[in-house]
């Protein structure tokens, strides 16, 4: 057994993937830990609001010029987009600008929704609350959950790799064997997330991300540098712009 599978709290009940499975949602994927791991557990939603773009953010510093190189290096070479930001600036007599340094620090706000309790109609209750937010705001499932045996996590991971990139979805698949967690890969239309299949607590699953750090730039730093800040991951599950939501493509 690996490092990471002999400290991530399990029942030893694995879940079983079959091909029906394929498809499901983020909600239904959180559904089927609980259901096994969980039945008495409760989950958080938060609703985030819309986040001001990185030119707002900067006001009359901001250039279209320079983050548009950042944008065209970042598709082209596959380069994170901070990460083009931060060499082309670096590349300058004056290096990176202040501001944009500041700006890099952002954190977006969330703010506390409902608490959904498992059970038969934890998806129904979930999908109802999810159309009755506020329009602009979309909302995600914490990784934080309380139940008999206090409170744990699920394992959730946020990916850089995109999806039209060719090897992308066995990139993504070999990162998750390599941290020795198995679980469910979702796809979100552009990049991949992942649920592993078993709740841990907090220090299991920060060092879960942090050994996930290694696996740069095939997962997002920045999100895991936000869900180690707020001691609580989250994975959105109401629909993007396009009318998507994360859906789950294999299992690990």
């Amino acid at each position: 057994m690996s490092e990471g599978s002999r400290r991530v709290e399990t029942r030893r009940k694995e879940r079983r993937w079959t091909p029906a499975m394929t498809g499901e949602t983020g909600l239904e994927v959180l559904d089927g830990i609980l259901r096994e791991s969980a039945p008495t557990a409760a989950l958080e939603l938060r609703r985030v609001p819309p986040a001001p773009n990185l030119q707002e953010r900067l006001g009359s510093e901001a250039t279209a010029d320079e983050f548009d190189r950042a944008r065209a290096l970042s598709h082209e070479d596959g380069i994170p987009f901070w990460h083009s930001v931060f060499r082309l600036g670096a590349g300058t007599p004056g290096g990176v600008r202040q501001q944009v340094l500041n700006a890099a620090l952002y954190g977006q706000a969330t703010e506390h929704y409902a608490t959904v309790t498992a059970g038969s109609d934890f998806v129904a209750r979930a999908e109802q609350l999810i159309v009755e937010s506020p329009d602009g705001n979309y909302v995600v499932a914490t990784s934080r959950v309380k139940h008999d045996r206090g409170e744990r996590h699920f394992l959730m991971l946020d990916f850089s790799v995109k999806e039209r990139w060719i090897g992308a979805t066995q990139s993504a698949v070999g990162a998750i064997r390599a941290l020795g967690t198995p679980g469910t890969i979702l796809s979100s239309g552009r990049s991949f997330h992942f649920i592993g299949d078993n709740l841990a607590t907090w220090e299991d699953y920060s060092r879960f991300l942090y050994r996930a750090l290694l696996l740069v730039p095939l997962v997002d730093e920045r999100w895991i540098a936000h869900q180690l800040l707020a001691r609580t991951a989250t994975l959105r599950v109401s629909p993007n712009s396009q009318g998507d939501v994360p859906r789950a493509i294999t299992h690990v």
